[in-house]
């Protein structure tokens, strides 16, 4: 099993992801994705973590009414992984934090 592909081309990189189970977009490239990218089984999963704005409307880079009808799942923007992001950032501050004070010691302000 194939878990990416390194891709030279527009063309190279639609026909890998018309082969994949799964497309991750984040390239921040808006509406870079769009039908000509998945595959018609309707068995894809589309994770679109990349960001930007369209007429002042956060979009990513999934054209996403154009993509979900044809798709497994697909993430929205916003609203996919943008809480999970911020949940991560949180969770590796805390076990930071936890490494310094085994490695310093406690922090003199707590």
């Amino acid at each position: 099993m194939q878990t990416f592909t390194d891709v030279d081309s527009k063309e190279s990189i639609v026909k890998a992801c018309k082969k994949a189970d799964v497309i991750i977009s984040a390239t921040g490239a808006i509406h870079l994705v769009d039908r000509e990218f998945v595959n018609p089984n309707g068995q894809q999963i589309v994770i679109d973590v990349g960001y930007g704005f369209l007429n002042g409307k956060a979009v990513g880079d999934v054209k996403f009414d154009e993509v979900q009808p044809l798709v497994k799942a697909i993430t929205p923007v916003p609203g996919g992984v943008g809480p999970l992001t911020v949940a991560s950032l949180f969770a590796n501050i805390f076990v930071l934090q936890e490494q310094r004070e085994v490695i310093e010691g406690p922090h003199p302000l707590s």
